[in-house]
Order: C-alpha cells, then sequence, then structure tokens
C-alpha cells in the first residue's frame, strides 16, 4: 500500500513526514475510541519516515495512493483489541517493542519481509538496519 502525505486539517505538522511525498505502509492499525491516542487516532499507518525511523502515524494525514495489500499480509487481532494488518511474521506481541530494542530476530524477521514489500533503493535501506 502507498500513501501520500496531505495537508492535515488541523494544522498539525510533523517533522518527520514531508506534505506532499509519498512512502510505502508496512503496517495499518485499527483501534477502538477506548484505546485512541485521540479522537482522531483511530487508524495508524506505520512507515518509514523521513529520517529513515519506522513509527505509526495518523491516517487523516494521509492520501491512498495505491490500496494494493502484499499477500504476505494478515489481518489480526491483538490481545488489547487493536486491530492490525501486517505482514504474518511480524504479529507476535512484541514485535515492534523488540525491532525498536535491537533485538536480532526482530531485525532478520524485519529485513526479510522489507525485501519482499519496498525495493531496497527506495528506501535507503541500509540506514534503516544498521547491524
Amino acid at each position: 500500500m502507498r500513501i501520500k502525505c496531505a495537508n492535515p486539517e488541523d494544522g498539525d505538522v510533523f517533522s518527520r513526514i514531508t506534505i506532499g511525498k509519498e512512502y510505502d505502509v508496512l503496517a495499518i492499525e485499527f483501534y477502538s475510541a477506548t484505546a485512541s491516542l485521540s479522537k482522531k487516532d483511530f487508524v495508524l499507518y506505520r512507515i518509514i519516515d523521513d529520517e529513515q525511523m519506522v513509527m505509526p502515524y495518523p491516517a487523516l494525514y494521509f492520501e491512498i495512493v495505491s490500496g494494493d495489500i502484499p499477500s504476505s499480509c494478515i489481518a489480526y487481532r491483538d490481545r488489547d483489541n487493536s486491530y492490525n494488518i501486517m505482514p504474518r511474521t511480524w504479529t507476535y506481541e512484541s514485535f515492534w517493542e523488540d525491532l525498536y530494542d535491537d533485538d536480532n530476530k526482530a531485525k532478520e524477521e524485519f529485513k526479510k519481509e522489507m525485501e519482499h514489500l519496498i525495493p531496497l533503493a527506495d528506501v535507503g535501506f541500509g540506514n534503516i538496519m544498521k547491524s
């Protein structure tokens, strides 16, 4: 899935995403009203931002350019009752925390899946997966 950053309606601007720039979606996260960070953050897109960090951003800041979702992705419900669409190998509870903590297993699963999701030349892959 590919999205383009649009001008946020409420004037919020994130310093690590660029208005008009396209990003590949790595995961989509859906939250209930009770779990949402704010009234507008029910859906988050996890992307590689301009600083080459994998981060979630509110979907309302983006337009969908391509709705194609890779065949390796599945929909599932977390134990906190949030719903996610992401590669099957990333669906264990601590995946994102493990990745941010430089866990070798999570880094390898991320790297392996990224080779199928996004062409390496498009994202500066070496900067993301510093070993």
